[in-house]
């Protein structure tokens, strides 16, 4: 009796496992291509959608930022000049009539210094208003835009508030954002 050799039966057992193995586990490289070409296109989808998004945000936050950096600005010019100010001549005029203004009188008593005006025209809710300031015979100068509203407020003691707004685009929604001050004016 011929019994076969053990050693050669195993053999030829793993050596019929590797080539099923080498045949079906490994990937030619036009399969890799085809993937790195998939993942690549997936990988440029979501990166343009990410920086459409992106931009988006920037602009919205870029607008608003000008808008409260205008707004500022115009308060601290504001701020500036009542700080010259006098009492004598300190009228505001809230709303009624339009368009609220803030007048005051610089260098000593207005008949013989200087007649400091602030106005919003054109403000309204869209955020379109400009705050000007005109002084004196001088040309009337444009102090801020983008204004929405313009409240001063003269308080006894000759104390002034002032409130700006601007509209601008929030996460939430549209919404206004004011910026506010509390001015002493000293000179009597």
């Amino acid at each position: 009796m011929n019994m076969p050799n053990v050693r050669a039966v195993g053999i030829i057992r793993v050596a019929a496992l590797r080539r099923l193995w080498q045949k079906t586990c490994g990937l030619t490289l036009v399969e890799v291509l085809v993937v790195s070409a998939t993942f690549l296109v997936l990988i440029g989808g979501i990166s343009l959608v990410l920086a459409s998004s992106g931009q988006r945000v920037w602009n919205r936050t870029d607008a608003q930022l000008v808008s409260i950096t205008q707004v500022q600005q115009g308060l601290n010019r504001l701020s500036e000049d009542l700080h010259r100010a006098s009492q004598t001549g300190l009228v505001c005029n809230p709303a009624n009539p339009p368009p609220p203004s803030l007048s005051f009188c610089v260098n000593g008593a207005c008949p013989g210094g200087t007649r400091v005006t602030y106005q919003c025209t054109s403000c309204n809710a869209a955020g379109q208003g400009t705050l000007l300031r005109t002084e004196g015979a001088n040309p009337t100068r444009i102090v801020a835009a983008r204004i929405s509203a313009f409240t001063p407020s003269c308080q006894a003691g000759g104390v002034v508030q002032i409130v700006l707004s601007t509209e601008g685009t929030t996460p939430q929604g549209v919404g206004s954002q004011s910026v506010q001050t509390q001015i002493f004016v000293q000179n009597p």
